[in-house]
């Protein structure tokens, strides 16, 4: 079986907001916390992918290096874009910018953001990555978005993307591992075996 490792990036240094496009970075203490648990709950990865925003490419990076694997930076493998609203943060909101996310948050196929990325582009682009991912051949660490890892899963287990519940009720943590298994023998066989399972050790709670 091969095995894929969804990482969600950690937590970003700043305020709350949607951070998609915007290229905000982790603390290094968090990217150095993360770095010393993968060691402890992963082995035999052979690859690293990585979203190009900081905030997952420094850590793939580091990942990467400490274990001799290849590394490759897939551009469409970012967060979704979230336009004029990308990267504000949710205590500086204007009242305009609130009335343009509230309908977004309750039916986010149907309410595109001022200037952004639609909710359909983002599902298209995301799959057409994983077609890509699908077809490797050796064990993989995916350093990626909560975004991202949702619509992987989505696909992967015939899930309504439009549904507004799916990116509200569930939870895909900074620093989390979803793990998918790919038989090569019979790659429609997937099995999804855990979804945003915590690394942390009891040490680290």
């Amino acid at each position: 079986m091969i095995n894929i490792y969804l990482l969600r990036h950690g937590k970003v240094d700043g305020d709350a907001a949607l951070y998609g496009h915007t290229d905000i970075p982790v603390s290094v203490t968090e990217n150095r916390q993360l770095l010393t648990q993968l060691q402890s709950a992963l082995t035999g990865i052979k690859e690293v992918q990585t979203s190009p925003l900081i905030r997952c490419q420094k850590l793939a990076e580091q990942y990467a290096h400490l274990h001799h694997c290849p590394l490759t930076i897939h551009p469409v493998m970012r967060e979704m874009h979230f336009g004029d609203i990308d990267g504000v943060p949710f205590k500086s909101m204007t009242e305009q910018e609130w009335l343009a996310v509230e309908p977004f948050w309750s039916s986010p196929s149907q309410h595109r953001l001022p200037n952004a990325e639609s909710l359909t582009d983002f599902h298209a682009r995301i799959v057409q990555y994983w077609k890509v991912l699908a077809a490797q051949s050796v064990d993989t660490l995916v350093v990626t978005h909560g975004g991202v890892i949702r619509m992987i899963l989505a696909h992967l287990l015939a899930i309504d993307w439009t549904n507004a519940k799916w990116y509200s009720t569930l939870s895909i943590q900074n620093g989390s591992l979803t793990h998918i298994q790919i038989n090569p023998d019979m790659p429609e066989h997937i099995l999804v075996k855990t979804i945003g399972a915590s690394i942390k050790g009891p040490t680290d709670e």
